[in-house]
């Protein structure tokens, strides 16, 4: 890295250092009442850095959840730090990485130093919630996407000597960080170096371009190609992962939702808690929008663009406003190129497109979140520097449009306040009547007897009758879903499904649509 980075990388921090530093007193005055939640997505990820730390790196190799998240969560694995607070830390991490991002990219949206500090203080808030709302890799993901278009969009790009370099490193880092990293970032990347190209005049600047372009591009794929040699090497065959088929899969037309909450499933890979934390493409119908799924692909698309557009609404109601107003306030900047607007929106509507032919979830477009509370603060910027207007004025648009943003962060603390803290002890009581043994089965709540495994680190194989909110949570997925039977669950299924997979443990919760006790159940 030249001097000229390292300065304003030293600047760039130094402008948001009391921010990073309240985030992180915050976070970890926080901790404690934030300490119990842990959903099936996040012990997988801690099941799989359990293996790492263990030494067993072939059996912690997936090709569904990417390494990096369970990487860093081995390492405090390793220093005897407990998995949900291992989780927290790297989050937190995550956190303070972005607010520095946020900082360098008051390079391309420059802002008078008050709204700069008001959208910095938003932004601790905003990402406190998300260090509070799962135990997944969302936001160091959003951390990592920041800290490369901090790169990517600084005005001085071109005159950067490892600028390309920075990208394609911080690319492949969102690679295995998630598989949708790789797409993104190779649109993304190549989108905007063409922008970058024609936006610059002069015939140093543009080779200059077109080499970050090349050494970017380069690093990325190199770096990249590690991940998908090892997938190889163990799977089989070529590609990114199962992440991208698995999700489009469960999509389908005739898919039922997760196939894990119908039935009793033995883990696929050896050593692993539950079935989720190798979930198999095979386990689900296949389709194609080209044989026979356009008119399903156009149901997807319209309800996800209807998910989004309520993800919006709730993060600030305000939306419309603030981008229209943006754009127009961009056009009308004197002396200056109006297309600075193509930088966050582009971005947001790249990160959005893949995931509207899938399906949303609100962590999925934090980045995107992140980007309009850029870009509402700099539409204020320049709508006090076109019009004259009173310090009273300016203080009640930046009011209503901070409040607008912070509903969404309130609601988080709120809900998520001491969240599985009764599942916790429950789980701490059956551990201590010493009756729990492995592997067991649930009748229902599949998520909270996979909690269950993580703490007793006893391999559970699921629900011996379908849980009675899958065929709603296949309803969300598929649209065209129809419930597969009215059939009631029955004793004797349970019973017939417990002798093939040789489980005679069970934990019957309390809303158990059968009678279990017969099976020798264990009472949660």
């Amino acid at each position: 890295m030249s001097a000229t980075e390292i300065l304003s990388l030293l600047r760039s921090t130094i402008a948001g250092r009391k921010q990073i530093l309240a985030f992180v007193i915050i976070g970890c005055l926080l901790l404690p009442f934030y300490r119990y939640e842990l959903g099936p997505d996040g012990i997988s990820y801690l099941s799989i850095a359990d293996e790492y730390a263990h030494g067993y790196w072939h059996h912690a190799l997936n090709a569904y959840w990417g390494p990096l998240y369970s990487w860093l969560l081995a390492v405090l694995l390793l220093l005897r730090v407990p998995g949900i607070l291992a989780t927290r830390i790297v989050d937190l991490g995550a956190g303070a990485a972005a607010l520095l991002a946020l900082t360098r990219l008051f390079r391309r949206f420059p802002m008078r130093p008050r709204l700069a500090q008001t959208m910095l203080w938003i932004s601790v808030l905003i990402l406190l919630s998300y260090v509070i709302e799962s135990n997944t890799p969302d936001l160091l993901f959003t951390a990592i996407l920041l800290l490369y278009t901090s790169v990517l969009f600084d005005p001085d790009y071109a005159r950067y000597k490892h600028a390309g370099i920075a990208c394609g490193v911080l690319g492949a880092l969102s690679f295995y960080t998630k598989s949708y990293g790789f797409a993104f970032f190779f649109c993304h990347f190549c989108l905007f170096s063409v922008i970058a190209y024609f936006a610059l005049r002069d015939t140093f600047s543009r080779r200059r371009v077109i080499q970050h372009f090349v050494f970017g591009l380069s690093y990325f794929l190199l770096l990249s190609a590690c991940w998908i040699l090892l997938l190889h090497g163990k799977f089989g065959g070529w590609g990114l992962g199962s992440t991208g088929e698995f999700n489009r899969l469960l999509v389908g037309p005739q898919a039922s939702g997760y196939p894990h909450l119908r039935g009793l499933m033995v883990p696929y890979s050896k050593g692993a808690l539950f079935v989720w934390q190798d979930p198999l493409p095979s386990t689900l119908p296949s389709w194609s929008a080209l044989q026979g799924g356009v008119a399903h692909e156009l149901k997807l698309i319209e309800t996800n663009l209807e998910e989004v557009i309520y993800f919006w609404g709730r993060e600030s109601i305000l939306l419309p406003v603030f981008l229209i107003g943006y754009v127009a306030l961009c056009f009308q900047k004197p002396n200056d190129k109006p297309w600075e607007w193509v930088y966050p929106l582009v971005t947001i509507g790249l990160l959005s497109g893949g995931y509207i032919l899938l399906t949303v979830q609100d962590r999925y477009f934090w980045l995107a979140e992140l980007m309009l509370l850029l870009v509402a603060f700099r539409a204020l910027d320049l709508l006090f520097k076109q019009k004259a207007l009173r310090p009273a004025q300016q203080a009640l648009f930046t009011g209503i449009i901070a409040l607008s943003f912070l509903v969404s962060p309130l609601r988080a603390f709120r809900g998520h306040f001491k969240q599985d803290a009764r599942l916790y002890a429950e789980v701490q009581s059956i551990q201590q009547t010493g009756k729990l043994q492995a592997p067991f089965a649930s009748c229902e709540n599949w998520a909270q007897s996979a909690y269950l495994a993580y703490f007793s680190q006893k391999a559970y194989y699921g629900v011996i009758v379908p849980e009675q909110d899958a065929d709603a949570i296949a309803r969300d997925l598929n649209p065209d879903f129809q419930p597969l039977s009215s059939v009631q669950p029955s004793l004797g299924a349970a019973q017939r499904a417990l002798s093939s997979a040789h489980v005679k443990n069970i934990i019957t919760w309390p809303d158990c649509p059968i009678d279990a006790s017969a099976l020798g159940s264990i009472i949660a």
